[in-house]
């Protein structure tokens, strides 16, 4: 099973597939474009399966129709981010022992490489693999995750149970493709929607887009629901039905200004690389807005090691991955059917789960476990304050401190009293930081998450 195929064999062919500025394509005019790409790949190339192809591409509707292409010509499709560097891309094409780069700029090439896999090509063949996606690495070394063509369209039919785009449905793309792109697009073209796609990342052009193409959902990160709701002026969005609200921890007074600003409510929703989209906060919006909801159908939930209602979550249901790369570890070996998360999380009487933060991240103070999101999440209402993190640093009787690493916008001074006081006001006493450093940057991972294993080196980072 080839999940292109199964896109080609339920397309409406004159339906409006994306829109990319000022480039519209139908269906067939997308289905056409992928066949010829398949054709130049494979005169190119002996292709053959579980090859490993990595694609090179801005965001756009050419690595739509490029990631498209290579997933249909057999071969394993291998995103490389755009923001990684020469090393960093190096490291990637090396751990997936790629085959082959597929380079798109003013022009289309192959480039083709020599590869040593550390895994058996046999065994990685006979998973069918639709692609291999890396962990974001907010906690420490990135990992592999292959996922075949039959995992894929397990998880991108779960998730639209929840979700429940369809045809009529125009989704505004504003997330990085070579991080969202098996998810989102793969699903929105699988049930037949029309992506409004955004390169502009500026909050005027995306309103204007969602009015324009009556747009109807919604898929972006807390940072850009941020940009919108302080530049909405007057704008409305009255055909959204739906704001979904993923890659980072979405904050009640995000969710509550977006409301008064939009008058529809942000959902907060849980992707996972290895499982797909299992938890999403579907009508608890309003009165619990930082939730990540209940399971959607299919899947499971549930707290280990739970130590005053918080405990370890984790998750099983269809679509979760087939593989991690590097160590080689086949899912089918593992014994317990359910994934361990690494998030900690609670559980409230509706059922829903917050997220309280990574286990490995929990900070130990005199045998008090504090988690740095919840003082992060304090810390962000401060209007100077872009991005935040608190680490936990060794103290001789107390085992460890609290120390809060600060990122201003325009890297104006650190507003340290008032910054202080607002945790004082918010937290108990011993979770207010015990030191403040104003950074010049805060590291973040591609998707923008806070990179936590870097901690120990920000120290050269402070201003």
């Amino acid at each position: 099973m080839n999940i292109v195929d199964q896109i080609w064999k339920r397309m409406n062919s004159s339906a409006i597939a994306l829109h990319d500025g000022d480039v519209t394509m139908s269906y067939q005019q997308v289905h056409d474009e992928v066949q010829q790409i398949v054709v130049w790949i494979r005169q190119q190339v002996d292709v053959h399966t579980g090859m490993r192809i990595a694609l090179v591409c801005a965001t756009g509707h050419r690595y739509i129709m490029a990631g498209l292409a290579i997933m249909q010509s057999g071969a394993c499709f291998v995103p490389v981010p755009d923001e990684l560097n020469q090393v960093e891309k190096q490291e990637l094409l090396t751990r997936t022992a790629t085959h082959v780069i597929l380079q798109i700029d003013d022009t289309m090439q192959l480039i083709k490489r020599e590869v040593v896999p550390g895994f058996d090509e046999s065994v990685f063949a006979s998973l069918q693999p639709a692609l291999i996606r890396f962990s974001s690495g907010t906690t420490g070394h990135c990992k592999g995750v292959v996922i075949s063509h039959q995992k894929l369209l397990a998880r991108i039919c779960a998730a639209n149970q929840a979700l429940g785009i369809g045809p009529t449905d125009r989704i505004m793309w504003i997330l990085p493709m070579a991080h969202h792109f098996a998810v989102s697009i793969i699903l929105y073209l699988y049930h037949g929607a029309c992506t409004v796609l955004d390169q502009t990342h500026i909050a005027e052009t995306i309103l204007a887009q969602c009015q324009r193409y009556d747009v109807t959902v919604m898929y972006a990160a807390p940072y850009h629901y941020s940009l919108l709701t302080a530049n909405a002026k007057k704008t409305t969005l009255p055909h959204v039905r739906l704001a979904v609200c993923t890659a980072s921890a979405l904050h009640r007074s995000l969710a509550e200004k977006f409301h008064q600003t939009f008058a529809m409510p942000l959902t907060q929703a849980m992707g996972i690389i290895e499982c797909g989209l299992p938890l999403i906060n579907l009508g608890g919006e309003m009165d619990a807005p930082e939730a990540v909801g209940r399971p959607i159908a299919g899947y499971e939930a549930r707290l280990q090691h739970a130590v005053d209602g918080v405990g370890e979550l984790h998750l099983r249901g269809p679509g979760f991955f087939d593989a991690y790369l590097d160590p080689w570890t086949l899912r089918d070996e593992a014994n317990d059917p359910w994934f361990v998360t690494g998030d900690m999380a609670r559980q409230d009487e509706q059922g829903r789960f917050y997220l309280c933060g990574k286990r490995v991240a929990v900070i130990n103070i005199g045998g008090m476990k504090l988690f740095p999101e919840e003082v992060e999440c304090v810390l962000l209402q401060h209007p100077l304050v872009k991005r935040c993190r608190v680490i936990g640093i060794p103290h001789a009787m107390l085992g460890q401190i609290a120390c809060a690493e600060v990122e201003t916008f325009d890297h104006v001074a650190l507003p340290m009293a008032e910054l202080k006081q607002l945790c004082r006001d918010a937290l108990s006493n011993w979770k207010v930081p015990a030191m403040f450093k104003h950074m010049q940057s805060i590291p973040t991972t591609a998707s923008g998450k806070i990179l936590r294993h870097d901690a120990s080196s920000s120290e050269s980072n402070k201003k």
